[in-house]
């Protein structure tokens, strides 16, 4: 029997709870029929939100996760002239890692992720690579991606090293947004929600 999708929107907006989903550190911002799905928004404490469509037979047809900034101006392979003149907040993803080194030389770094995906570091290795580079960019004898987490007067920022130098990745957020602890917390969500598929194993410098 199909689900009456207005009634159960209804029911969870009144009351956040669904039998048999545990859903810690969560709330409901908003659960409505569109285009005869349901359509629910969900917020965990970090401000990563979700937003999952179901049909009246209660599977999910799609579900994706803004993480905190779906205000930002988030792009692939963005154009040069936003590349000159971006957002004060911005994600650029799929860009060149010169791009990347011109805002580098401007921030102080804080601390990195490493996601060994490429090669195997003994701990030898990796406590090397965090004593010297652990605030820095990663060392050329490491062919992996690294994620260094910096912060300017007004802004947190990430850079992301790409062992292909086209495919790096760029966001910057400013510092009233969220605190540093959580942007942080935002990127290596991110990270490990890939990293079962992708087989990377992911490393904080801390």
């Amino acid at each position: 029997m199909p689900i009456d999708l207005k009634s159960l929107a209804g029911q969870l907006n009144n009351h956040f709870h669904v039998v048999g989903i545990s859903v810690p550190n969560r709330q409901l911002l908003a659960a409505e029929v569109v285009d005869g799905l349901l359509e629910m928004a969900i917020e965990d404490h970090l401000g990563n939100r979700t937003v999952a469509l179901l049909n009246d037979t209660g599977s999910v047809t799609k579900s994706y996760t803004t993480f905190g900034q779906e205000d930002i101006d988030i792009r692939e392979y963005p154009e040069a002239e936003m590349m000159l003149n971006p957002s004060a907040e911005f994600e650029w993803n799929c860009v060149g890692s010169t791009y990347l080194e011109m805002y580098y030389a401007l921030v102080t770094p804080i601390t990195a992720i490493l996601i060994q995906s490429y090669s195997e570091y003994t701990v030898e290795e990796l406590e090397q690579f965090w004593n010297a580079n652990g605030k820095s960019r990663c060392a050329p004898e490491f062919q992996d991606d690294v994620l260094v987490f910096c912060e300017s007067k007004d802004y947190w920022w990430m850079f992301w090293f790409d062992r292909d130098s086209s495919e790096c990745a760029l966001n910057r957020i400013l510092k009233t947004r969220q605190p540093f602890n959580d942007f942080i917390a935002s990127w290596l969500s991110r990270v490990k929600s890939h990293a079962s598929k992708e087989q990377w194993k992911v490393i904080p410098a801390d």
